[in-house]
């Protein structure tokens, strides 16, 4: 190589000099390649990050809402039997209907103190913790 060609590169030949630019197209071209595929890996974990927690969700609330509908059922019928029951005793249907109604009265003015006083903040960050870490 002559000296001319060394000093225009600093004693570096073309193919080393990092302000050639024809390698620094190609790396500017590599670098965008790998960022947009970067960027596109990093979106399909969170889409697949969020269908995981969703899916968490979704299978939390169906489990909760039938054994909600299991336990209302065998509430209405213990309750039927109740009110049956405490009729018979009294000797009058309505009345033991009318006590049994007068129960559930009482237990949803209880729960709704309950709910107030921090059941509220209690299920909201239950629900939470199974959006972060699934169902226990």
């Amino acid at each position: 190589m002559s000296e001319q060609q060394m000093g225009a590169t600093n004693g570096r030949s073309p193919a080393q000099d990092p302000f050639n630019e024809e390698d620094f197209g190609t790396f500017m071209k590599s670098m965008v390649d790998e960022t947009k595929a970067y960027l596109g890996a990093q979106r399909d974990y969170y889409v697949l990050l969020a269908a995981d927690r969703t899916a968490k969700v979704a299978g939390a609330t169906v489990s909760y809402v039938v054994l909600a509908v299991l336990a209302g059922t065998v509430l209405v019928f213990l309750s039927i039997a109740g009110a049956l029951g405490l009729g018979q005793l009294m000797g009058n249907t309505a009345l033991g209907f009318l006590l049994m109604g007068g129960f559930y009265l009482l237990v949803l003015l209880v729960l709704i103190f309950l709910w107030r006083g921090g059941m509220r903040e209690r299920f909201t960050l239950d629900l939470l913790n199974t959006m972060h870490d699934g169902p226990k």
